[in-house]
């Protein structure tokens, strides 16, 4: 049954091939069947027409199951299927062009086996028949090889992205490797790498250097060298920028070839530091002062001793920061302006101030030089330490100031004793004079008697502006020394001093304590306190057009910043006091004459801002002055 089913196979492979003598037939057979590769005879229709024994040994398969299958069943056999494209295209490009196509693809054996094989589609004629030859070659070794290869590679490119040096693989002059730490340091990418021809690397190196470099390595090439070979030079980055580096290389085997191996050591912190040092021995030949040394990015790159000394900093504590660390003034935002200034004006002296390790500040006068040093360009500092001279100025100016307050006094009190002392003894003597009128006529003497109540109220408020001005003098020459003092107790005494000194009107004022225990609120005052108080609530007494006078005085305590503070607010229905005079009155100067204001609030102002606190005056109705007034009283309490 089974030579009958051959017998059926070799008639169809019979038809297929023409009319051939049983001798060429014979001949055919034979020559497929001797060749060490697996091949398949294929007809146009993709049918499978025959297979010799390589073939039927590769695949497992025997004659009857291969002849007659269509290419796309074959692949179905082998677990193939996916490839049925990649076949189809061939098959066509074959019988289209005539010329050989090849490709390779896996199958699946039924033991689960899988296998790599090269197919080529070849075209051949017989007796004007076109017939496709599909030969087979097992390539599963050579593609685990490969495999293990690519694996192998893959570990050397994991391991060689992780070095801290670049490493390249040059073959005919050209990089067929190289790791990402190249692209770092030459700003090249990986593409224009890439992109290189045989040779462009040389475009790398200094044009003073390539010389030598390329003596090394055409020994290299030619095989002059077969050791570990060792040179430096200059390399120059895609942006321009020098650096020095240092090769090692090495010949490998490399895809059917020889390579050179070659690590790429940067040697710019070590070329730096040689250039610095030569540098910083030429400039501490010429500086006693505190140097620095700065490049355009802020870096310092040298300090001396007498730099260290002055901030505490060790040298490498120093050389790890810029210089806006230990420059409050010279921060990052303003350093690009100041290198470009730098740059333009070559060398200039400015005031600054040096931030110590402690945290303590000094002032510096500093003087910049902007140097260029082998294509490097540096800011070279000297600064000096001026807190002595700071010392002696603020000694200056504070001399300077007392002077001119001391003048502003001066003349204060002429004012005074020119302006008001002389208002008060005209009215006296205008006074006086009616007075000497009117004394001995009896029809006249209620107007007799009210002349001498205006002289004696004038003698009181010449009286009292002489207090207020030896009170004035006794806080600007002295420092007071101020005690704990209970609040409440001295405002409630002021406040029965002052209603029994009004009898030309009828005065209401209430004390607003929300809160028992403000009574026990201390501030730390003196005697001059009582004056504070007496003079706000005289002032609006005085400067009140109504017969009964109403004050309110509330009192209430509130937190300002870190600290508690008791505000007291006397609140009138005076007269008030308009916009423009309403910091005025607590400035009295030798030319700010208040009419009306005297010295009295001025004292005040003074006192209270020994005291710490703060005094202003508002509206009782906002937008209208004519209301009344609220004075605020700001004073800082005891803990």
């Amino acid at each position: 049954m089974q030579n009958n089913g051959k017998k059926r196979k070799l008639e169809i492979l019979e038809r297929r091939l023409g009319n051939l003598d049983d001798f060429s037939k014979e001949i055919l057979t034979l020559t497929f069947n001797s060749v060490s590769i697996g091949l398949f005879l294929l007809d146009k229709k993709r049918n499978i027409l025959f297979s010799n024994k390589k073939g039927l040994e590769l695949f497992n398969f025997s004659l009857g199951l291969i002849v007659g299958k269509s290419i796309s069943e074959f692949l179905n056999l082998v677990n193939a299927s996916t490839y049925n494209s990649d076949f189809e295209r061939c098959i066509n490009y074959v019988f289209q062009t005539g010329k050989t196509k090849k490709i390779e693809f896996e199958i699946c054996m039924n033991d689960r086996k899988l296998k790599w094989l090269d197919v080529s589609f070849s075209p051949f004629k017989i007796n004007e028949s076109h017939f496709l030859s599909l030969n087979f070659k097992d390539i599963t070794h050579g593609k685990e090889f490969e495999l293990k290869l690519h694996e192998s590679e893959e570990k050397f490119h994991i391991i060689a992205e992780q070095l801290f040096m670049a490493i390249v693989i040059f073959q005919d002059f050209q990089i067929k490797y190289h790791n990402k730490k190249l692209t770092d340091l030459t700003g090249y990418t990986k593409d224009e790498i890439n992109s290189w021809k045989p040779g462009e690397f040389i475009n790398l190196i200094h044009p003073d250097d390539r010389k030598g470099a390329m003596s090394k390595i055409k020994n290299r090439y030619i095989g002059k060298i077969n050791t570990l070979i060792n040179y430096q030079f200059r390399l120059v980055s895609k942006k321009g920028e020098i650096k020095w580096v240092e090769v090692f290389s090495k010949a490998i085997p490399y895809k059917n070839g020889e390579a050179d191996l070659t690590t790429i050591i940067d040697l710019s912190d070590k070329k730096k530091i040689e250039q610095d040092l030569l540098f910083t021995q030429f400039s501490l030949d010429h500086s006693a002062e505190a140097a620095f040394w700065a490049v355009s990015n802020a870096d310092l790159i040298y300090v001396n001793e007498a730099a260290c000394h002055s901030l505490g900093y060790s040298r490498e504590e120093l050389l790890n920061m810029k210089v806006y660390d230990i420059d409050p003034n010279m921060q990052e935002n303003v350093w690009k302006d100041h290198w470009n200034r730098l740059k333009k004006r070559g060398t200039f002296t400015i005031e600054s101030h040096h931030l110590c390790k402690n945290g303590k500040t000094f002032p510096v006068e500093i003087t910049v030089n902007y140097l260029r040093y082998e294509s490097n360009e540096f800011n070279c500092v000297i600064a000096r330490d001026i807190s002595e001279r700071k010392v002696a100025e603020e000694r200056l100016k504070k001399s300077e100031q007392k002077y001119r307050e001391a003048y502003k006094r001066a003349s204060l009190y002429k004012d005074i004793f020119t302006h008001d002392m002389g208002n008060l003894l005209q009215n006296i003597q205008s006074s006086s004079e009616l007075a000497s009128l009117y004394q001995n006529n009896e029809d006249e003497l209620s107007t007799f008697m009210e002349l001498n109540e205006i002289i004696r109220d004038q003698v009181k408020r010449g009286s009292k502006l002489l207090s207020n001005v030896r009170k004035l003098t006794e806080i600007e020459n002295s420092e007071e020394n101020l005690t704990s003092t209970y609040i409440i107790p001295i405002l409630e005494e002021t406040i029965e001093y002052v209603k029994k000194s009004v009898v030309d009107k009828i005065l209401n004022i209430h004390l607003d304590i929300p809160d028992p225990e403000l009574r026990a609120c201390r501030i730390y005052a003196n005697e001059l306190l009582m004056d504070v108080f007496e003079n706000i609530l005289f002032n609006s007494t005085k400067h009140n057009e109504n017969f009964q006078v109403d004050i309110i005085i509330k009192i209430s305590k509130h937190k300002t910043n870190d600290t508690n503070d008791i505000t007291i607010r006397f609140i009138d229905n005076a007269m008030g006091i308009a916009d423009s005079i309403k910091k005025q009155i607590f400035q009295r100067a030798a030319n700010q004459s208040v009419k009306g204001m005297g010295l009295g609030l001025t004292l005040v102002k003074k006192i209270v801002d020994s005291y710490e606190g703060n005094i202003w005056v508002e509206d009782r109705v906002k937008g209208d002055h004519t209301k009344g007034s609220i004075f605020h009283l700001c004073l800082p309490l005891i803990s």
